[in-house]
This record gives structure tokens, sequence and C-alpha cells, in this order.
């Protein structure tokens, strides 16, 4: 028989005391606070980016990894972003810095 410790998940939000199950914590959506950041290139061109932190983008749950080749759809009327991967037999090739 498994044990209920097992199962459950302690989460600590200031004073607060709330428990998840493991199995909700695998359908919990990934969340974190980015900034949208514009650059100029030296061409001349501005570029926008946004930086996904590195506790999300190492999460077991994170859908990319790096290489991938990304559709980048916008919602205006929610006010989203959506990015979904392209099924493409050929990898973007990745710049090392």
């Amino acid at each position: 028989m498994d044990n209920v410790i097992d199962k459950v998940i302690p989460i600590f939000i200031g004073k607060s005391y709330i428990q998840y199950s493991k199995e909700a914590m695998l359908e919990m959506p990934l969340s974190a606070q980015v900034y949208l950041r514009k650059k100029i290139h030296i061409s001349g061109k501005s570029y926008y980016y946004i930086h996904i932190p590195a506790k999300v983008g190492s999460d077991s749950q994170f859908p990319f990894k790096e290489g991938d080749k990304l559709q980048m759809v916008i919602d205006p009327s929610k006010k989203k972003i959506i990015l979904t991967k392209v099924t493409d037999k050929r990898k973007v090739k990745v710049r090392s810095t």
C-alpha cells in the first residue's frame, strides 16, 4: 500500500500551507514573470527578446529544447503569444558563443 506522505507535496506560500498531490503537480502550468526587451542591432534593425528564466527552461515540463523550430502566433484580442513546436525534420543550427 502506498504511503500517503509519498503522494502529497507540501507547498508554503508566505504563511499559508497548501498540499498538492503529485498527480496535480504534473498538471500545473509553468509560470514566470518575464520582460520584453528591445535591442537595436548595429545594422539598424530592431529586435525584441523575451528571456525565459533558467528555472522554467530547465524544468522537465518545459516542452522545448535548444534548436527547436517554433511557430509564434499572436492573439491580439486575448493579448497572448502562443508558441508551438514545428514538426520539421531539419533542426535549426544554434550559434555557439
